[in-house]
């Protein structure tokens, strides 16, 4: 079979290539034994489903465990996957005591106990670009509030210095990636060490350079969202209590800009600037109608710990972006200032400078209904910034068009006070007004590097007022000016061209002109280098036979690429048309007037840049040059890059946008992801415009190369931490425009089935090509020790992969056209004794399924199977338990993928060749006459004649792994929402003068502490809350009216974030059933209610009221305001500690819990619980002599629902009531007493003046703790 024959055929190729052989992962293998792993790879698996007894090949465990054992071997991780650990390191065990009082009343003393430990664990062989998700226990574990420090295995990590300050002396473990925690609580884990495990991500590069090597600069994305550049935690206000963080997704819990400058700097080490693309919006392609604001995702929106602000305005005053179908706006707000300034600030203190990049976003929905200027109905959806342009050109508006979208904001109109930009210039929002905020922006936080003017305003720069002068060029040197007289003469600051504006301009209006736009920008004074988006074409590639083939090999040749970037399309020619494209007709670009080639080549920066300016209005050659002066700036190309998509080097300025009118496809592309011809592409221009490359002239006016040194900045690095964008497309919704965009995230740590043969192949010493070895994986771990065979086994056995002689050596593949053989007629022997036959291979066992087992990265790598059908007559199941990491799309593929490759091995051929073909050998892949595809040879037997059986070759797998493996962003711990309530006296606590506390806190993550005191210093812990309290507030108000009486018309609409309210009866409900507190403005009111309806999420309607309980029916005559809050009585609800003394203080009360910013209010407790109630049933009567005799009735607190008792207690240490007469809201007569009446005479009112109306009297029960009680009035 063919596991047999390819491992002989390897045997010959080892012994003839590695005699000597090499020790290979602690295994000493010969030559031989090399050939035949590798060799006897490629058909074994597929032998497996056709004959023998087993229907299962490989094992797979979904265990990850952490250890602590001497001699483990160190796990070596490949792409991404999850891994345990061994602890190297571990303090003892620190012990923290806390003690407090079991209630406020002198109670016993509580004593609690915490633990700690520091520790390191090893995780796996370094260099690793770092820790992506970490479990604890098998849960997530976030490193938000977690001590730790990764060294990810580097060759010159220094020794950690806790270890080392703990023990006197530490190895610093170089090769080794290990992580520290330092001070680690353990309560949450029973004061147990917990097992981890982590997702490790290390590229597998093999011995190519990567993009790592040569990039130095990228351009910092996304432009747009909020706080998408806030490295500070931002969130949304949900509901108090509730809480959404907005810029926090990676599964360890960092800000995402923090998790995406570390993945940065730890993908591209050589990084030293970025880019910060900054966006503003435009609404109109017509310069003079078009405004540039601010713009934000909605207007309802509440953060902490800031609201949104940019362009010194808030959520009101912003524009508001527009929605799509789904009502999702179609684009992010703009940045806040506070993020931007703040994360400038990170920059500088990670040793990364910043150019500032004012972007231009163009917020043009479909449906928008505006005059077009290019002529169409309506204005193109979301279209580039370069198309906005004038009515018309060359006339008297232009200028004017030019000028109102520039606007007249100058610098002078800006300052910052208390730490923003304020802006008092003119109402408008110009393109000066957003440019001149973002330089002052820059200074607020410290200063830049370099700025930016804005970038590929073609059609505007291009404009020419009817003087034939540029608005649009003297507004940017105008702008310039202003820029400087911001930021300073340290500042570099410059103009992004696109690649087609930066030189000659040949307007297509038969003029015969040849013009230089932008020569008066470049030679400004506040002009500091030329700055280019570099997108012009590297390549001009088609499936099939094209002209590009005939000298090329295949598109992914670096040589190639190189080859086009001085020459090909836009430089030695260009096509007329696109039906010239389509049949290659190209036409070769000269001068014949006057040997100035360059003038016409897009692609000649060279010859642009060491050359003077003439240029030719109505085709003839001006006598003087324009103000360029060559070589006297250098070149920095601001944007590199190309779509990571087939043919994307055609085309690299094309993008993939479904929503944009300017989305597309590069020339001939099928659209399918091709990651390689992203890096290749900046590869290419990388070695080629190097400042120590030869093809990078040198400047006669500067110290220095054409283009400067660093000057090269990839489009694009996300601030959207990998791999959360761009899998959470429910939180971004350009994620899916990912996959075959520009973006490097996720790219650079791709790792591919070729570089991991080279990797593990370079290992034992041995040279291979592994050039037609196409796809990639997600993850694998080689634990220990293991043999070459092993290690290689499922990725060539598989996916497809096999392995031949070359002159150079071994060489791998699964591109069928690397090692495609033909065999001619000639070749073959023929006659009647060696026709070529063919024959169906009788299998043991017929396949039923094909099944994939593999970890799921989306699962936490747990096994999870994949199957495809093959015949429903089938006697048993072929099984495959990979231990390669998968996502659930690829096995998937390639369950179906191996189904049809088993189907395809049951086909078989004889043929009898001639002698003559003695360079063929089992394994080699050929095409033969008679037979359509390719074949391989299976068995090879040499005589007169060679004998030889074909069977199909395993074809490749060669997919691109998809994105997997996002995890689940840490559970953010909102600030809680705490309710200190003074109540009356309640069954159970009579007499109580404890505060009830209530707290509600989602996702709920722990008790909440609540304490009080004077001021911080004087905190103390006065309850512990351990679970939610349903508080909730009114939507609508509830009216003023009678207490003790069941009110039971009346509905109410109240919000309950995430609580559960339901109906009670009426005896429930006068039993103590849904009993609340309702706040008023004069306190705490007692009321229940008997029906609770949900009308909306978290939203309820409640009615049937009994209001003004419990002694506070005084409060029911106030009744509640909409918003007013509403606690549920209930055992959530606990009493809080207070001294006697702090009755009638204002305190701060703290709620707080673990992980959360603290909640603090201020409280008075003035003793409810003590208040005397209202006396009862206040009466007047007035005799013939004019005297006014007042009576009332005496209530209690508390024990006064005895029916035989013949009065109700006294609670109090005496019988005392004040009663006052007032009139105007003046108090004209005060009296003590202490019995329950009084007489106000005759002569009393004489003597008070008082009349004989507006008088009011009031009366109040005296405690001797709390003073006056709730008075009872009545109109006289």
């Amino acid at each position: 079979m063919a596991q047999l024959a390819f491992a002989e055929a390897g045997a010959r190729l080892g012994a003839a290539f590695l005699p000597d052989g090499l020790s290979f992962l602690g295994i000493q293998l010969s030559g031989a034994q090399i050939g035949s792993a590798v060799g006897g790879l490629a058909g074994g698996a597929i032998d497996a489903a056709l004959a023998g007894p087993v229907a299962e090949t490989g094992r797979l465990s979904g265990l990850t465990i952490m250890e602590s054992r001497e001699g483990a071997g160190i796990p070596r991780v490949f792409g991404r996957m999850r891994v345990g650990g061994q602890v190297i390191w571990a303090t003892h065990l620190k012990e923290r005591k806390s003690e407090r009082s079991a209630n406020g009343k002198g109670g016993p003393t509580i004593a609690e106990y915490s633990y700690s430990i520091s520790f390191a664990v090893a995780i796996c062989k370094g260099e690793i670009t770092g820790v992506d998700r970490i479990w604890a226990n098998g849960e997530p574990l976030s490193l938000a509030h977690v001590s730790s420090r990764l060294y990810r295995g580097s060759a010159d990590q220094l020794a950690d210095p806790l270890i080392f300050a703990t023990e006197g002396d530490a190895p610093a473990y170089r090769g080794l990636a290990y992580m520290v925690f330092e001070d680690f609580p353990l309560d949450a884990f029973g004061a147990r060490l917990p097992q981890l495990s982590f997702e490790v991500t290390r590229p597998v590069r093999g011995s190519s350079e990567g993009l790592e090597s040569v990039v130095r600069s990228v351009n910092f994305i996304p432009a747009s969202g909020e706080f998408v550049y806030s490295p500070e935690l931002v969130r949304r206000i949900e509901y108090p209590g509730w809480e959404a963080p907005l810029n926090q997704h990676a599964a360890t819990g960092e800000v995402d800009v923090i998790r995406a400058l570390d993945q940065l700097q730890a993908e591209l080490p050589l990084v030293e600037n970025i880019n910060l693309t900054l966006g503003w919006f435009g609404d109109d392609l017509r310069a003079g109608s078009c405004s540039v604001m601010p713009g934000v995702e909605t207007r309802d929106q509440i953060n902490l710990p800031h609201d949104w602000r940019a362009g010194g305005v808030g959520r009101d005053a912003a524009r508001l972006i527009s929605r799509d179908e789904a009502g999702r706006p179609n684009f992010g707000g703009t940045p806040d200032d506070a993020g931007i300034v703040a994360l400038i600030q990170e920059c500088a203190a990670r040793g990364i400078s910043v150019t500032m990049s004012p972007f231009l976003l163009m917020d043009i929905p479909v449906g928008n209904g505006l005059a077009d200027p290019y002529g169409t109905v309506e204005q193109a959806a979301f279209p580039w910034r370069g198309r906005i342009t004038a009515i018309e050109d060359k006339s008297a508006t232009t200028r004017a068009e030019v000028e109102a979208f520039f606007g007249t904001a100058a610098a002078a109109d800006f300052s910052n006070a208390n730490g923003k930009v304020v802006y008092s210039g003119p109402a408008e929002w110009s393109y000066r007004r957003f440019v001149l905020h973002a330089a002052s922006l820059c200074v607020l936080a410290g200063g830049v590097e370099r700025f930016l003017l804005g970038s590929e305003l073609v059609s505007l720069t291009r404009l020419r007022d009817d003087e034939g002068a540029y608005p649009a060029v003297e507004a940017l040197k105008s702008l310039a000016a202003e820029v400087r007289s911001l930021v300073g003469a340290g500042v570099e600051i410059s103009y992004a061209a696109d690649w087609t504006e930066y030189g000659a301009y040949v307007p297509d209006d038969g003029s015969g002109d040849v013009l230089f736009p932008l020569d008066d920008l470049w030679a400004d004074t506040n002009i500091d280098f030329i700055g280019l988006d570099w997108y012009a074409p590297l390549s001009d590639w088609r499936d099939g036979d094209h002209l590009d083939a005939d000298s090329w090999p295949r598109l992914h040749d670096m040589a190639y690429l190189i080859a086009n970037i001085e020459g090909g399309e836009g430089y030695d020619w260009y096509y007329a048309s696109d039906a010239d494209r389509d049949a290659q007709l190209r036409i070769t670009i000269v001068d014949t007037a006057h040997g100035e080639d360059w003038i016409f080549r897009a692609k000649d920066i060279r010859n642009w840049w060491q050359s003077a300016h003439y240029e030719r209005p109505a085709g003839t050659r001006s006598a003087t040059a324009t103000a360029y002066q060559p070589e006297a700036k250098p070149i920095r190309l601001i944007e590199i890059g190309c779509g990571a998509v087939d043919k994307g080097t055609n085309a690299p300025n094309v993008f993939y946008d479904p929503k944009s009118s300017e989305s597309g496809l590069p020339n001939y592309s099928d659209g399918t992801r091709d990651d390689e011809i992203q890096r290749l592409a900046v590869m290419a221009l990388s070695e080629y415009w190097g400042a120590s490359s030869a093809q990078n002239p040198q400047s006669s006016v500067y110290s220095g190369a054409m283009i400067a040194d660093g000057g090269l900045s990839v489009w694009a690095y996300d601030a959207r931490p990998f791999p959360a964008f761009p899998q959470l497309t429910d939180v971004w919704s350009d994620g899916a425009n990912w996959a075959r965009g520009h973006w490097l995230n996720g790219r650079i740590t791709r790792s591919d089935f070729g570089a991991f043969i080279d990797e593990l192949c370079e290992a034992g010493g041995i040279g291979v090509d592994v050039s037609g070895v196409e796809g990639s994986f997600h993850g694998l771990v080689l634990s220990g020790t293991s043999t070459l065979k092993d290690a290689l086994g499922y990725v060539t056995g598989v996916f497809g992969v096999s392995c031949r002689q070359t002159e150079d050596g071994l060489s791998f593949f699964n591109t069928s056209s690397e090692a495609t053989e033909p065999v001619s007629d000639a070749l073959c022997a023929g006659g009647d004794n060696a026709p070529l036959l063919f024959r169906r291979r009788v299998a043991e066992h017929v396949p039923k399924t094909v099944r994939i087992t593999a970890p799921d990265p989306d699962a936490d790598y747990q096994p999870a199977s994949y199957q495809s059908s093959l015949d429903a007559a089938g006697d048993r199941d072929l099984g495959f338990n990979l231990p390669i990491a998968m996502s659930a799309e690829n096995a998937s593929a390639l369950a179906l993928h191996l189904a049809d490759q088993v189907n395809a091995q049951k086909d078989a051929w004889q043929l009898a060749l001639s002698p003559e073909a003695m360079t063929l050998d089992v394994g080699d892949i050929i095409s033969v006459p008679g037979i359509s595809g390719e074949v391989q040879i299976d068995t090879l037997t040499r005589g007169d004649r060679i004998d030889v059986t074909l069977r199909r070759p395993v074809q490749a797998f060669g997919g691109v792994e998809a994105v997997s493996g996002v995890g689940t962003p840490p559970l953010h711990v909102s600030r809680p929402d705490g309710v200190v309530l003074d109540l009356p006296a309640l069954p159970g606590r009579e007499d109580d003068i404890r505060p009830m506390v209530a707290a509600f806190s989602y996702p709920s993550s722990g008790p909440i502490s609540v304490s009080a005191g004077y001021d911080g210093a004087s905190m103390s812990l006065r309850a512990v809350i351990e679970q939610n309290a349903r508080i909730g507030r009114l939507l609508s108000p509830l009216p003023a009216g009678v207490s003790d009486r069941m009110r039971a018309s009346l509905q109410v609409q109240a919000s309950f974030p995430q609580a559960e309210l339901q109906s009670v009866s009426r005896l429930s409900m006068l039993n103590g059933g849904n009993v609340c507190a309702v706040e008023t403005s004069a306190g705490w009111m007692i009321a229940s209610f008997e029906v609770a309806e949900l009308i909306a999420e978290n939203q309820f309607l409640l009615g049937g009221w009994l209001t003004g309980i419990a002694g506070t029916d005084d409060l029911a005559a106030l009744g509640a305001d909409a918003g007013a809050r509403i606690v549920l009585l209930d055992s959530a609800v606990l009493p809080a500690s207070l001294s006697d003394y702090e009755l009638g203080q204002s305190l701060n009360w703290q709620f707080s819990t673990a992980g959360s910013d603290a909640a603090i209010y201020d409280a008075q407790i003035e003793g409810r619980a003590l208040t005397p109630l209202r006396p009862g049933h206040l009466r007047a009567a007035l005799n013939p002599a004019g005297d006014l005799s007042l009576t009332w009735t005496r209530r209690a607190r508390h024990s006064a629902d005895r029916w035989e008792q013949e009065s109700v207690p006294l609670l109090e240490e005496q019988l005392l009531f004040r009663v006052e007469v007032s009139a105007g809201g003046s108090v004209l007569r005060r009296a003590d007493v202490n019995e329950t009446s009084w007489v106000y005479s005759a002569a009393m009112q004489a003597e008070d003046g008082a009349s004989s109306s507006g008088l009011w009297v009031s009366v109040s029960q005296i405690s001797a703790r709390v003073g006056e009680g709730v008075a009872a009035r009545l109109s006289l």
